[in-house]
């Protein structure tokens, strides 16, 4: 699948032009698998830049490892009922807020195990909402990346090349 096809919004095109910024300005850093939190930072400061830029989503934050709904710890709902405290790599929202919350990214490197997953699928949900919920798998020695787009009930996992990435 192509990233054009799958990345269709404007919000989530600007995450598209981040990727595509952090791939050809710090590329060499996912090759040397670098620790993720410093993938995730370099992503997070292209996705700001090009959120600052846009008329429609300049007052938005983008933050990473936010653990805060309010003045709440983030959690969601473990497989056993249980509470779980939760911090998104990277989010796009309004701060203080559950009512413009845009984006929520989990990264990984090599791949997205099922807990993250469910953690994708559950910030869809209420209390947080999130518009679009995604992850992405760098793959250091692939030409490819994985791309993961979360619903309420289910998360879709596409292969995107590189290329396609570098191409815009």
């Amino acid at each position: 699948m192509r990233k054009e096809q799958l990345l269709n919004t404007e919000l989530l095109e600007i995450v598209s032009q981040a990727i595509s910024q952090m791939l050809e300005t710090d590329g060499e850093l996912v090759k040397r698998r670098v620790k993720e939190e410093s993938l995730n930072h370099r992503l997070a400061v292209y996705i700001e830049n090009f959120v600052k830029r846009s008329c429609a989503y300049s007052y938005l934050s983008v933050d990473i490892e936010y653990n805060k709904n309010y003045s709440q710890e983030k959690a969601i709902e473990g497989p056993d009922g249980d509470k779980q405290f939760i911090r998104p790599d990277i989010l796009v929202h309004e701060r203080n807020t559950n009512f413009n919350n845009k984006i929520a990214i989990e990264c990984k490197l090599d791949y997205m195990n099922n807990h993250t997953k469910r953690k994708l699928t559950e910030l869809k949900k209420k209390p947080y909402s999130y518009e679009h919920c995604i992850g992405i798998v760098y793959k250091p020695e692939m030409s490819y990346l994985f791309v993961y787009i979360a619903t309420e009930v289910e998360v879709t996992k596409h292969v995107i090349s590189k290329s396609d990435f570098m191409k815009t």
